[in-house]
């Protein structure tokens, strides 16, 4: 559970404040250090007794999970914002410790005022460390969430983490449901049915997943 407040400085600039249980102090850290373009800027952490403080931009904006509430997402929209989380989670999978979001989901994705991307709360985002065999605690949301997450398969979470989240958003965009409750129909559904396969080596990366899409024409 956390808390999320609004708040503004004397100039009226809208920031917003986090009281997160859940956290990696360091991921925060190291996105103050190397902010990652369309996520909110790390203004500040202050750390509590068994909570930290998290100051971040405010973006104005929709998120994917208000605008399913008036139905599904077309095609070439659906895959524009694709194509736009995965360059944002590239930036993550890419830095010198590469930082796993663990948490992509339609509540999680903003399509700000000037029709942009942005990628959402890092809360339950961790550093990539290949040594690890699991997960140590049980993070993400329900079925976005990558079997790995949960103790399943051989292997803590890594990019294709993230890769099995935005099959499964891709999914839910374009039919409103669940792979398991309903497919994409087309030839989509190949690039989701790789995105989201149980062994995370089965899965593309970062980089396989943008062609992919490529193939669906420039939108």
């Amino acid at each position: 559970h956390e808390d999320i407040i609004l708040i503004q400085d004397e100039e009226g600039t809208q920031y917003v404040k986090k009281i997160l249980t859940t956290y990696d102090e360091n991921v925060y850290q190291s996105l103050i250090e190397h902010p990652i373009a369309h996520t909110p800027k790390i203004i500040g952490t202050y750390k509590g007794k068994d909570k930290l403080i998290v100051i971040e931009e405010y973006i104005d904006g929709v998120t994917i999970s208000e605008i399913l509430k008036k139905g599904e997402i077309d095609l070439s929209k659906a895959i524009q914002i694709v194509r736009d989380i995965c360059r944002i989670v590239k930036e993550f999978h890419s830095l010198e410790q590469p930082i796993i979001h663990r948490d992509i989901k339609p509540s999680n994705v903003m399509i700000s005022k000037n029709d942009e991307v942005f990628l959402l709360d890092v809360n339950v985002a961790k550093y990539y460390r290949p040594e690890e065999t699991e997960d140590t605690r049980l993070l993400g949301t329900l079925y976005y969430a990558a079997p790995e997450q949960f103790g399943y398969g051989f292997s803590a979470s890594t990019s294709k983490t993230d890769i099995y989240a935005i099959g499964i958003l891709l999914n839910v965009m374009l039919t409103g449901a669940f792979p398991k409750e309903k497919r994409a129909s087309g030839d989509i559904w190949n690039v989701i049915e790789k995105c989201i396969r149980l062994n995370p080596e089965d899965r593309y990366s970062d980089d396989e997943l943008m062609e992919a899409l490529n193939q669906f024409g420039e939108v």
